[in-house]
């Protein structure tokens, strides 16, 4: 994994945050261009899914709208 920005991913059911959904939460680190790899595949069954994903380790503050 790089030297990037640290997240950690969460999937739900679309339209809906009561329960995580698959291999939900991981963790994963950023790329150069942007790009979250995680350590482990990241499975889910079929559906439509709301994504979210949280820096640990960047003081840089988003700007969210949950």
């Amino acid at each position: 994994m790089g030297n990037g920005v640290m997240a950690i991913i969460y999937a739900f059911n679309e339209n809906s945050i009561l329960y995580t959904v698959g291999d939900t939460p991981v963790t994963a680190r950023s790329t150069g261009n942007g790009e979250l790899l995680t350590n482990s595949a990241l499975t889910l069954p079929d559906g439509v899914y709301d994504f979210y994903s949280i820096s640990c380790n960047s003081s840089i503050t988003p700007s969210l709208n949950i």
